[in-house]
C-alpha cells in the first residue's frame, strides 16, 4: 500500500448503450484533470435539487468537495471547490467556493480513498460511509448538508479478519438500492484477502 503512486484523476465519456469509454483530454493536454498532488475528484458523485453535481475527491485520507453543473462536467474551468465550510465547532459558518482545487478544505479524513455520500430521506440527513483507515471497521458519518458540519465516525460493522495482512477497503452505500424511503440501505466492502464485494443490509433506527 505504501508504494502506490497517484498520478491524478481524469474523466471518461461513454454511451449508456455500449459503455465503451473514451478518456478525455485535460486543458493542459494530459489525461489528468486533477494532478497527483491534488484531490482526485469523482470518488463519489451526487446530484442535488440545486442542479449541481457534487463530486468528492480524496487526497491521502482527506475528503474534499467540488461542484459543477452537469452540462459543464467536461470543462475543468467550470468546477468550484469548497474552501470554507461549517464545522462542529463553528456550525454557523457559510460554505465558500473557489475556482482552485489547491485551496480546497478537507471535510473529514481517515478515508482509504473510497466512500459514498448521499442524502437519506428517512434520516433527513446526508450520510457518508467508509472504512475507518486500515482497520476492519465500517463507519457512518452524518451531516445536515453535503458540506457539513460532518459528525465524527460511528462504527456500525466490524468484519472478521481472515489473515493478519487483510486490508479492508471500498466500503460504500448503493443509494439506488434503498428500500422504504431510505430506512433500509445496502452497503458493500472488500477484503483484500478475497477481493470480492461483500453485501450488507442495514436498517436505520
Amino acid at each position: 500500500f505504501e508504494t502506490f503512486e497517484l498520478n491524478g484523476m481524469g474523466i471518461a465519456r461513454a454511451n449508456i448503450s455500449d459503455f465503451r469509454f473514451e478518456r478525455l483530454t485535460a486543458p493542459d493536454g494530459t489525461e489528468e484533470f486533477w494532478k497527483g498532488d491534488q484531490p482526485g475528484f469523482g470518488v463519489f458523485v451526487e446530484q442535488l435539487p440545486d442542479g449541481y453535481l457534487y463530486l468528492w475527491g480524496c487526497y491521502w485520507t482527506g475528503m474534499f468537495l467540488a461542484r459543477v453543473r452537469p452540462k459543464h462536467i467536461e470543462q475543468l474551468g467550470r468546477y468550484e471547490y469548497l474552501v470554507e465550510a461549517p464545522t462542529r465547532t463553528n456550525p454557523q459558518a457559510k460554505p465558500v467556493w473557489d475556482s482552485s482545487p489547491d485551496n480546497a478544505v478537507s471535510l473529514f479524513d481517515n478515508v482509504p480513498n473510497e466512500l459514498s455520500v448521499a442524502y437519506n430521506p428517512y434520516l433527513g440527513k446526508h450520510i457518508a460511509i467508509h472504512v475507518w483507515g486500515r482497520e476492519n471497521k465500517l463507519v457512518v458519518r452524518t451531516a445536515p448538508a453535503i458540506y457539513g458540519p460532518w459528525s465524527g465516525p460511528e462504527t456500525f460493522y466490524e468484519p472478521q479478519r481472515i489473515g493478519e495482512d487483510d486490508l479492508f477497503t471500498a466500503a460504500k452505500e448503493h443509494p439506488e438500492m434503498r428500500q422504504q424511503g431510505g430506512k433500509i440501505s445496502y452497503v458493500t466492502y472488500v477484503n483484500s484477502a478475497q477481493y470480492v464485494p461483500v453485501l450488507l443490509q442495514l436498517t436505520w433506527r
